[in-house]
């Protein structure tokens, strides 16, 4: 699956979005993330994830 796509959106729910981010991340693809409701924990782990 990982072949099939440049860029993944994610408009899931914070729950979600770490799994997607590491996948994208070991997968060397982009990522949007347009979810919403990020605690501090999330927000940091996106902030230290991005270009």
């Amino acid at each position: 699956m990982l072949d099939q796509f440049e860029v993944l959106i994610d408009f899931t729910r914070p729950e979600v979005t770490p799994d997607y981010l590491a996948t994208c991340l070991s997968a060397n693809k982009a990522m949007v993330i347009g979810t919403m409701g990020f605690n501090d924990a999330g927000l940091t782990n996106l902030n230290n994830a991005k270009n």
